[in-house]
């Protein structure tokens, strides 16, 4: 099959992953819709009807100690005191 061809038949999936501690989100719901809608105004939904479909959201929640990195399982308090550190490294 030709590039162009096969270019034309490619359906992309967008798709955003969520992970947070348990309990961080109090309407799973209303934020997978909102997720959903702000990665299909991304994507450029308007020039495609069938992205509504093909559109994911993933949300995990992750119980404590549930962070693995490095070797080691991290408390949730452990995870913010590391993004704090990476976030004003550079400022």
């Amino acid at each position: 099959m030709p590039d162009e061809d096969r270019d034309r038949t490619i359906r992309f999936m967008p798709m955003i992953d969520v992970v947070s501690p348990i309990g961080t989100f109090s309407d799973k719901s209303r934020l997978a819709q909102d997720l959903a809608q702000a990665l299909m105004r991304w994507e450029g939904a308007a020039g495609d009807p069938t992205l509504v479909q093909r559109t994911w959201v993933l949300l995990t929640e992750s119980p404590e100690g549930g962070w693995g990195i490095a070797g080691h399982a991290n408390t949730h308090g452990d995870i913010a005191a590391s993004a704090r550190t990476a976030l004003f490294a550079g400022a």
